[in-house]
């Protein structure tokens, strides 16, 4: 957030930082999509509108367990209901902020998920690796396709290969290099929004005066994205680990 201090006034947004709902709303990021509920719509960071949709699906944990617990039948039938009307708002969205980046439209996603721990819990018969198969094939064959196919076939693609990676994690077989990138996931995602913008301005003239072309600049800049973006935050987790480690101890003990 101390970011947010040195952006400059060329933000259109300036005017409205420091608004105190601007405030609250970042800070709590419960609710940071609904601009109807603040009067005004402004993410510090822009990739966080996907953690406001997370924090309410970890809100609604405690109830879904309960309520497998007490009947799992229905509970199951709901989240399927729920799953299908998320699918058609992804596929069909409404270009409403407020609706397509809400709990609802992403429930596919994440009941499916919730679905897969149960049936993993109660050892369901299923072999992972063809889930992975599946998912390659699917990712693949997605690629070429149009909008609005093309993003959720890649994702449920992506899904069948990360259940699969979830039973492979189970087995035990850990390194430090694994530890590492999976460290390295949320600093790279909260700070390269951050670094983007500095990075292209700055070597965007440099790549110019080069004189490459359109599709080789691009091809540059991005690369430069993203070996900053992996060296910054190497450091971040470098650092940072063990401090955060520190605390998980701590609220564990």
């Amino acid at each position: 957030l101390a970011l947010v201090f040195f952006r400059g006034a060329n933000n259109e947004a300036q005017e409205i930082y420091f608004y105190p709902t601007v405030l609250l709303q970042n800070a709590l990021l419960l609710g940071l999509n609904q601009e109807q509920l603040w009067g005004q719509y402004l993410r510090y960071n822009n990739p966080a509108w996907t953690l406001d949709v997370e924090l309410q699906y970890y809100l609604l944990v405690p109830a879904l367990m309960w309520g497998y617990s007490k009947s799992p039948k229905f509970l199951t039938t709901f989240m399927i209901g729920s799953a299908a009307l998320s699918i058609y708002l992804l596929i069909a969205p409404t270009e409403k902020i407020y609706i397509d980046r809400s709990l609802l439209t992403w429930a596919a996603l994440f009941f499916g998920g919730f679905l897969y721990f149960q049936a993993h819990i109660e050892k369901f018969p299923f072999r992972t690796k063809n889930f992975a198969l599946v998912g390659i094939l699917v990712t693949l064959t997605a690629m070429p396709f149009p909008e609005p196919i093309r993003t959720p076939a890649i994702a449920i693609g992506l899904l069948l290969i990360a259940a699969h990676l979830l039973k492979v994690d189970e087995t035990g077989t850990k390194n430090r290099i694994n530890k590492f990138l999976g460290d390295l996931s949320y600093p790279i995602y909260i700070f390269h929004y951050f670094l983007i913008g500095p990075i292209q301005a700055r070597s965007a003239p440099i790549f110019e005066a080069m004189g490459l072309s359109s599709s080789v600049l691009f091809f540059a800049i991005f690369l430069l994205n993203v070996i900053v973006c992996l060296f910054v935050c190497s450091l971040v987790v470098f650092w940072g680990d063990p401090i955060i480690e520190k605390y998980r101890s701590l609220l564990r003990s």
